[in-house]
């Protein structure tokens, strides 16, 4: 269910090990016990990174969903 309403939203995030790791935090800010999201990622080098996520978006999963990702990059320059 879809209530079309904009709510405000605070996220936290801070960088460790010459920023190779990054931490995020989202959440609503009022009381809603729904809409949080926390974000980890860690860059294993120059074109390579792993990233874990965690929601609790969906109200038919207890405990939220968490998701991971290993994510690769490449740049083409002429």
């Amino acid at each position: 269910k879809t209530s079309m309403t904009v709510e405000p939203r605070w996220e936290f995030e801070t960088k460790a090990l010459d920023s190779r790791l990054r931490v995020r935090y989202q959440a609503p800010l009022s009381n809603a016990s729904r809409g949080q999201k926390a974000q980890v990622e860690y860059r294993l080098g120059e074109r390579a990174s792993v990233q874990l996520q965690w929601d609790n978006d969906n109200v038919d999963v207890s405990g939220g969903d968490l998701g991971a990702d290993f994510k690769l990059r490449w740049e083409w320059n002429d």
